[in-house]
């Protein structure tokens, strides 16, 4: 997965730990930078070449309005937190 999202390893050092991982909506290709040790935080763009090569679903806890080439699949409600299910479609 890494080198699909980071082929040039650019962000080697902000990936290549034991970390969680989330992601927030962006603009292009992933941005990674690490917030606190144990974590790394990478910016996502449906509608970018990574997105549309690789991705074919996304799990989201909040509505992702901003981004073009999702199409809402169904939401669901697991405990206390509500989830959105999308499909990536071609931009």
């Amino acid at each position: 997965m890494w080198d699909w999202i980071d082929p040039a390893d650019k962000y080697e050092t902000q990936w290549n730990r034991l970390a969680s991982i989330s992601w927030r909506s962006g603009v292009g290709d992933p941005v990674l930078t690490n917030p606190g040790a144990d974590q790394i935080s990478g910016t996502f763009d449906s509608c970018a070449s990574f997105a549309q090569q690789h991705v074919t679903h996304v799990l989201a806890v909040e509505a992702l309005d901003d981004q073009k080439c999702l199409e809402l699949g169904e939401t669901l409600t697991e405990g206390p937190t509500e989830f959105w299910i999308y499909e990536v479609v071609t931009n």
